[in-house]
């Protein structure tokens, strides 16, 4: 079973869409803060994928992106975002598929079929 680390501060998103990726196989680590992903990052073995928002509370979940590729190399990451025209910009320096909310689910899990196996 391949392991999604879900991080968003909406408890109503995680609850969904981490009940959408469990239905779909997946197991889910959800964390609500930046800093609590960076530690699971630490400490842990690494998800298969890592599916974070932007904004998550005063943080800023570029923040968490730049972390995984320096600190987790390899580590398969995709954004979702509701603030397109805030960071769409950021996605081509960190070469982050970014999918805007509301998106639909099945095109995410065919982006995770097709791009990291899952």
């Amino acid at each position: 079973m391949r392991t999604v680390m879900l991080v968003d501060d909406d408890p109503g998103f995680v609850e969904t869409f981490g009940a959408l990726l469990r239905f779909e196989g997946y197991a889910v680590v959800a964390q609500s803060t930046v800093n609590s992903a960076r530690e699971y990052l630490g400490t842990h073995t690494p998800p298969d994928v890592l599916i974070t928002d932007i904004t998550i509370g005063s943080s800023n979940g570029w923040e968490l992106v730049q972390y995984a590729n320096q600190h987790q190399p390899g580590l398969p990451v995709v954004v979702v975002t509701g603030h397109a025209d805030l960071h769409l910009a950021k996605w081509e320096y960190f070469d982050t598929p970014v999918f805007l909310k509301p998106f639909d689910p099945d095109e995410l899990f065919d982006h995770l079929r097709r791009h990291f196996g899952g």
